[in-house]
Parts: C-alpha cells; sequence; structure tokens
C-alpha cells in the first residue's frame, strides 16, 4: 500500500516473493521518500558499489555524486515537483573504494489514490565497461585512421556480403586510408559502402580476387600476390599489382601496390615510391646522451621542455653523486609504487652496466614547478668507437601522465602496428634524432637477413652502407636532421656478404611545437628495379650496335614519322638512307594495309609487341611485302619515345604462301575447287540466313566415266574431266560456284538463283553443252589408225535441288546426289530436279 508522506523516513517492507528476486539482481534496487532520504536499497548496492545497505538507509544517499544537483536523491525531488513520473539518466558516481564509475539510472514514482506521490523507486545499472570501451573504441578508431592515412600504399578494410544461405557473394567498403581513395578517384564518404563488384566488377572473373578474398575469410590464410595482373577498369588498362590481404573479423585488411612500371625505368621507378609506406607512429619524445660515466652529456628541446630543466640544468648531471641542494628535483625519482628509484636500477645505468637496451621503464620525478610527471623511458646503448672511446648510453621518454589508464589501448594499436609492419613487404624503421636506430620491423629478415636486434641501437647511417655510397648516405641524413625529407637509393650490405638496392623514404617526426623528435622511414628492395635499369641502358647500346649491322630494316617512328632508320634501307629499299629519314608512314604503306597497320600502332602504344604484314612503297615506286615486328621505344630517360621496328622484305614467302592456298583450294587438273573448299562455301552461305532466293544445288555425274578410262585411258579421261569442267563453267554465272567433289562428280552450286526452274534450265544448258564433241589426246597428230577414234561424246546424269532456309548443307548436297542417282536410274543423260518434299530414292548404283 502506497505510504504517506509523513511516513517517508520508515523503511517499506517487500514481500517476499520479490524480496528473494531483489536479493539476487545485478541491479542496486533504491527506494526514496518524496524528500529524497533513501528508505531501502537491495543487497546489490554492495556488490555494484560497496556500499552496505544498512550503511546509506535513512539518508539522502547520492551515490557520492560530484556536486548536490547530480545526487539522486535531489533527481527525485525535481520529479516529485515536476510530477514526473519517470525518468532515465547517466551519472558519474565514485565507488566506495574511491575509483570512479559510470551508472545509468531509472526512476519512476509511486503514486497513491490520489495520485499523489508517496516515494519513488530506482534501479541503477553499472555501465562503466560499456562506457570505458566506447572511448576506447573511439581512440582506437583515431589512431587506426591515423595510421591508415599515414601509409603511402592504399589499404581498404573490407566486410564480407553474404546471401541468405550465408555464402559471401561480395564485399562491401568500410574503411579506407587517403591512398586507397585518391587510386579509386573516389572522396571517402563515397568509397565507404559502396561494394567491390559495384565498383570493381572485374574481380568475379573465375578464379579471380573475390575468390581469393573469400578464400582468406574461410581458411584464415593471408593471401600474398606479387606482380598479379588485373584489366583495371578505372585506369582503363592492364596492371600489376602486389597485394596482401588478412582476415580481420568477417572481413579482410587488404593492401595493394601497383607495380606496373617495375620493368627498369628510371622515372617509372620514381614515381612508385610515392606508394612507400611511412608508418607515423612516433611520439614526440626527449632524448639524453650519457658519456660511459653516466654524465649527461647532451639532451634535445624536448627534453628540456617535458622536465622544466635548463640545458645548463641537465649538462654534466651525474647520478651517482649526491644533490649539491637537497630540494634539487633533479634528482626526486621515484617508482609507480612511489618507492625511491636507485640511480643503479635507472634504465641509462643499467644499459650502461649491462650494454643492452632497457625498454618501458615507468618513472615518477618532480618538475620545478612542482607536478609530479610520468615518463616511459627507453634506454639503448651507444657504439664505442675504434679506439674504445665513446660508447654510452641514449635515452628517450616520453610523457605518460594522463596516458597511464590508456596503456591497454596502446598495447593493443602496438600489436596491431606491428601485424600490419610484419606484412608488409617493405621494411620499417624509426630512430631518435641523433640517428639511433629504436625499431626495426622484422621485415628487415626477409630483405637483408639481418635481425632487427642485430641492427637497433646503432646509429642508422653507420650501417653497412656500400663503400660507393656512403657519402650520399650520410649526406641524405644530414638533410633528415636538419628538418628535411629524403629519398634516395643505396646499397646495404646483407647478412651472407653480399648488397642489396634499398629505395629509402624517411622524414623527421615533430611534436605539437615542430621540434623534431625523432626519424621514421622506410626501405624498399629494389635490387631487381636497379639492375634492370643497368641492364636496360647496356642493352639499348647493344641494340644500337645490332641494328647499325643487320641485314633487318631498323626504323625508329615518332607521331608516324621515320624519324631514325639503320644503313641496310639502302639495300632493301633503294635510295639514300637520308631520304628515308623524314617519310611519314601513311605516305609508305598500301592503301589495302593502311588500316591493320593504323590498328598495330595502336596496339605498340598499349604495350604490347605487334608482328605482321604489309606492303611498303619503295625507292622506284613499287610496292613489297614486308614482315615488321614492332614495339615500344623507350628512351634513355625511361620514358616513351615513339614505336621501334624491325622490317624484313618477304615477297618471295608470301608468293609460296599463296601458292599453297590456291592448290589447297582448287583441282590440279581441272582448276575448279576442291570438295573441303566447296562445302567451307556452302556452310558460309547457309550462316548467311533466309534470303529471298534459295541457293540451288546440282549434283553431276560423267555417265560410264570408268568405261572411258578403261577403254581409251587415263590421259583420256582427264581430257574428258577438263573439257566437262570448261563447259559446266561456261554455262553459269561468274559469281557461281564449281567443284569437283572427287572423280567423276562436280558440284555446282547457283546462290540466288530465281526458283527451281531457272536451275533446271542452268542444268539443261550444261547437259547439252556436254554433247558436244571432245577431242581425245594425241589424235591430231600424223594420221590415226583405223579402228582408233580421235574424239568422244559423252553424256551426264544431274540432280538438281533447291536449298531451304537455314537448312544443313550436308542434307542439301544427299538430297542433290539422291536426284542424280535417280537420273541414272531413268537411263543416264538427263536432268532430275526434286524439292525438299520430294525426296529422291536412295542411290542404288554407279556409272
Amino acid at each position: 500500500m502506497p505510504q504517506s508522506s509523513s511516513e517517508a523516513s520508515a523503511v517499506v517492507p517487500i514481500p517476499s516473493g520479490p524480496q528473494l528476486v531483489l536479493d539476487y539482481t545485478t541491479e542496486a534496487i533504491l527506494q526514496f521518500s518524496p524528500e529524497g532520504q533513501l528508505r531501502w536499497a537491495s543487497p546489490s548496492l554492495e556488490r555494484m558499489l560497496g556500499y552496505h545497505p544498512s550503511d546509506v538507509v535513512g539518508t539522502p544517499f547520492d551515490l557520492n555524486a560530484d556536486t548536490e544537483a547530480q545526487s539522486l536523491g535531489a533527481a527525485f525531488k525535481r520529479m516529485v515537483s515536476d510530477r514526473q513520473e519517470s525518468a532515465r539518466f547517466l551519472l558519474q558516481v565514485r565507488h566506495a573504494d574511491g575509483t570512479r564509475r559510470w551508472v545509468e539510472v531509472h526512476a519512476a514514482l509511486v503514486l497513491d489514490g490520489g495520485q499523489q506521490p508517496t516515494s519513488a523507486v530506482a534501479s541503477v545499472r553499472d555501465i562503466t565497461a560499456q562506457i570505458e570501451a566506447e572511448r576506447e573504441l573511439h581512440d582506437e578508431q583515431d589512431r587506426r585512421l591515423a595510421a591508415l592515412d599515414s601509409m603511402l600504399d592504399p589499404h581498404v578494410l573490407l566486410e564480407a556480403v553474404r546471401d541468405e544461405d550465408g555464402r559471401v557473394v561480395d564485399f562491401v567498403f568500410t574503411d579506407a586510408n587517403t591512398a586507397a581513395c585518391d587510386y579509386n578517384r573516389l572522396p571517402r564518404e563515397k568509397l565507404l559502402g559502396s561494394t567491390v563488384l559495384g565498383l570493381l566488377p572485374g574481380h568475379a572473373r573465375p578464379g579471380g580476387l573475390l575468390e581469393r578474398y573469400i578464400s582468406v575469410i574461410e581458411t584464415g590464410e593471408p593471401l600474398l600476390l606479387d606482380d598479379y595482373v588485373y584489366s583495371d577498369e578505372l585506369l582503363a588498362d592492364e596492371r600489376h599489382f602486389d597485394i596482401r590481404a588478412v582476415k580481420v573479423g568477417d572481413g579482410v585488411s587488404f593492401t595493394w601496390r601497383d607495380v606496373t612500371g617495375r620493368a627498369a625505368q628510371t622515372r617509372r621507378l620514381a614515381d612508385s615510391e610515392q606508394w612507400q609506406r611511412q608508418l607515423l607512429s612516433s611520439m614526440a619524445e626527449g632524448v639524453v646522451v650519457h658519456s660511459s660515466d653516466g654524465r649527461i652529456v647532451s639532451s634535445n628541446e624536448a627534453a628540456q621542455r617535458m622536465l622544466g630543466l635548463g640545458p645548463e640544468q641537465l649538462a654534466g648531471r651525474d647520478p651517482h653523486r649526491p644533490p649539491s641542494r637537497p630540494d634539487d628535483p633533479r634528482w626526486d625519482v621515484i617508482r609507480r609504487d612511489g618507492t625511491p628509484f636507485a640511480a643503479a636500477d635507472q634504465p641509462a645505468m643499467r644499459t650502461l652496466a649491462t650494454g643492452r637496451a632497457v625498454r618501458d621503464v615507468v618513472m615518477g620525478l618532480r618538475r620545478p614547478d612542482g607536478r609530479r610527471l610520468w615518463l616511459l623511458v627507453n634506454s639503448s646503448p651507444l657504439p664505442a668507437h675504434a679506439d674504445g672511446t665513446g660508447g654510452g648510453a641514449i635515452t628517450t621518454f616520453s610523457d605518460i601522465t594522463t596516458q597511464i589508464e590508456a596503456e591497454q589501448a596502446l598495447a593493443t594499436s602496438r600489436r596491431e602496428y606491428r601485424l600490419l609492419a610484419e606484412n608488409a613487404a617493405d621494411l620499417v624503421f624509426r630512430s631518435s634524432v641523433a640517428g639511433i636506430l629504436e625499431w626495426m620491423s622484422p621485415a628487415v629478415v626477409h630483405v637483408l637477413g639481418w635481425q632487427p636486434e642485430d641492427l637497433i641501437g646503432n646509429c642508422i647511417d653507420g650501417l653497412l652502407w656500400h663503400p660507393d655510397d656512403a657519402e650520399e648516405v650520410h649526406r641524405q641524413f644530414a638533410v633528415l636532421r636538419s628538418g628535411g625529407s629524403v629519398r634516395f637509393e643505396a646499397r646495404l650490405t646483407t647478412k651472407s656478404g653480399d648488397h642489396r638496392w634499398l629505395a629509402i623514404t624517411a622524414r623527421p617526426v615533430r611534436d605539437a611545437e615542430g621540434v623534431i623528435v625523432s626519424l621514421v622511414g622506410g626501405g624498399r628492395d629494389v635490387t631487381a628495379e636497379v639492375e634492370a635499369r643497368l641492364a636496360l641502358a647496356a642493352s639499348e647500346e647493344r641494340y644500337r650496335l645490332l641494328a647499325e649491322n643487320s641485314s633487318d630494316v631498323v626504323v625508329h617512328v615518332r607521331e608516324g614519322v621515320w624519324v631514325w632508320v639503320s644503313p641496310s634501307v639502302s639495300t632493301e629499299l633503294g635510295g639514300r638512307r637520308e631520304d628515308w629519314v623524314g617519310q611519314h608512314v601513311a605516305d609508305l604503306i598500301h592503301p589495302g594495309d593502311a588500316e591493320q597497320t593504323q590498328a598495330a600502332a595502336e596496339q605498340i602504344a598499349a604495350g604490347q609487341t605487334v608482328v605482321g604484314r604489309a606492303r611498303i612503297k619503295v625507292a622506284d615506286g613499287t610496292y613489297h611485302w614486308f614482315e615488321a615486328r614492332g614495339k615500344a621505344f623507350v628512351g634513355a630517360d625511361g620514358q616513351p619515345d615513339g614505336q621501334v621496328a624491325a622490317l624484313r622484305l618477304v615477297d618471295e614467302a608470301v608468293a609460296a604462301e599463296a601458292e599453297l592456298e590456291r592448290r589447297a583450294r582448287y583441282d590440279d587438273l581441272t582448276g575448279v575447287l576442291k570438295r573441303g573448299a566447296a562445302l567451307e562455301r556452302l556452310e558460309e552461305l547457309a550462316a548467311v540466313g533466309p534470303t529471298t532466293a534459295g541457293a540451288a544445288v546440282m549434283f553431276v555425274d560423267i555417265d560410264n566415266f570408268k568405261i572411258i578410262n578403261d577403254q581409251h585411258g587415263h590421259a583420256a579421261g582427264d581430257t574428258v574431266l577438263c573439257a566437262i569442267a570448261d563447259r559446266i563453267r561456261a554455262a553459269i554465272a561468274p559469281d557461281d560456284l564449281i567443284a569437283r567433289m572427287g572423280g567423276d562428280e562436280f558440284l555446282v552450286v547457283l546462290p540466288g538463283v530465281n526458283g527451281l526452274t531457272a536451275a533446271v534450265e542452268v542444268a539443261e544448258e550444261v547437259l547439252r553443252s556436254a554433247h558436244l564433241a571432245i577431242a581425245l589426246p594425241g589424235r591430231g597428230e600424223g594420221a590415226p589408225a583405223p579402228d582408233t577414234p580421235t574424239e568422244i561424246v559423252v553424256t551426264l546424269s544431274m540432280g538438281v535441288t533447291i536449298s531451304r532456309p537455314g537448312e544443313d548443307p550436308d542434307e542439301l548436297i544427299a538430297r542433290a546426289d539422291n536426284a542424280m542417282y535417280e537420273a541414272k536410274r531413268r537411263g543416264r543423260n538427263r536432268v532430275v530436279a526434286v524439292t525438299a518434299r520430294e525426296q529422291a530414292a536412295p542411290p542404288e548404283e554407279s556409272g
């Protein structure tokens, strides 16, 4: 039952059933009077915030909010005065142990029968983990975006798109760095949310990149592709890429590098360097250099600013000697737990004592202004000179006073950073301003054979550079230390003793005030490119010598004009060499070959090597066949400079090929088409499709041809075959077709004939011409034998039919052949015509 306001301070009993639930709930349940006094609290309050209900019931419990206005009791009083029946709000409160917690409060008023508030009930839930996770996620996203945008190579995150069966069918862009947006020619807001197949449909081809990305998700294995050939939709040509992809959740982290120009051209190589990674992860660090006895000999501006001490105050400091002033803050050093940090245990002293680097030591000291400063300190040994002098240690430190609570997020970021570096083909390094290597990516193992720890702690411009490159390396790093960015190529000695060419890109890292605090850079193994570039120069020289002494004509063409030609032009084309320089290709090529020559020039411009033939006008004005092998010409500066072609005279080869073609298609005896060529022509006609008038086919057979061969000899038979072929040719139109199908059979095709009747008229004319006597060979010389005929008359059996639209050529020939045999059955020496409906009987005899 609701209580009156006079009973506000009394504890309201909770029924036993709900009490059992409230005892075990994870949320804290509170009941307040209208005046803001806590009447009752569930036991879970102690589990959540450390307060026992008996300690706070009867008090204006405010959850230890920072101000009275933020207290829970004040909130309930406002609800009563405003007649607000329910409310939800967030508060940051203190736990009983003093820590800060975020809670979510759901509150409601309890009203009596007169709708007057008698109390208020609230559920309180601890959401500290959620709030901190959201903040950490936001911070991590900012760090990841900054890391991605610092990379020169494009990098994107792709999330899988699945169909209703759970199969991956596409990917959507969920994140991309600036380089990826620039490469795809899209702003980030348009690229994100786009699908891979929508932007790059070529990924979907069988065995293509889409299948490979799916394999990364399904197997968890990284994708490593070098020199992958892809027809780029955006650049509209075939490109080569180095591709890396690893699984991230239900998607892939994907980076690529366009290496199309890796084939030994200096400027292309320089252009490709813009895709090198520059991982900008260094913070502004203080740097202090210690001599071998521990004294501070130098410090950078960042260290002085961070410590609040001038260079004079830091210089000469000896940690082993007591301070001249007990209150001197330079020696007030403590550990994280507040205990004194002995000088011998401090990072620089440990490095000097052991010769080893000391990493990630947290130290607390007090600045002259009294503020406690927490530092993350690293110390590395400096190499001694050959005479034993020098050495010492270099200490770098960063202010982590406000970052102690972010250590876990920092560790996560470093793991992701190393994952990127370990999957990168390039090596990445970070050094102090003095050039001491502080970090080296694992890629150095693959590039140079050294372990990172073999190089860390050494001066970067004092590494094992090739003697011929050492002076240039020192000059470049001097520019780097002075604040400039550098790009250069040099050779480094590998662990096995040979040398590799590296393209080095480096820049200084500055703090918020513009002070250089470290140096970062990367190195790409370009040994193949450099060696290819050197080989290219040597090859070009050999090529010129070869061109000068070759029997082929070598020409250099620029914008369609011959700008250089080898001396052999005088032998092959005639005239003087200087007369050919300046000639335009269009004036030399036969008009019939102009179109294919232009197409070949376009193919060469696209990077292809082309071999072809064309007719070229020589000095006497006649055209001759030349075979040309052409490709793009690259100048000494690595830039395309027209085309180069080798020309060889092939008149005889062209003539021989034409003769072979003729013999393959035409019968040697009669000069008409052979069977195969005729069938090809019939198939071409059938492929044209239905026409207004169909094609007529005549199958012609010489009657009793075997008897002619037996009685008069094969020479007489050959004479008859030639004569019949000539008479058929004379009876048909020039565009009609005649072929010898074998033995004494001929096939005649009349394309476009005006019906079967017209075809029969042509056949009758052929039949009549066959009745004319044919002179037999050898009978015209001298007096013939009395019983030997000098001429012979033959007859023909002919079958004629007309084609149907789209009819198979074999069916058409078979119908004409059956009609021819029908003519023989009817007594020979006749024409039998059939339509498609009037199929003649199949053959039963020959002759």
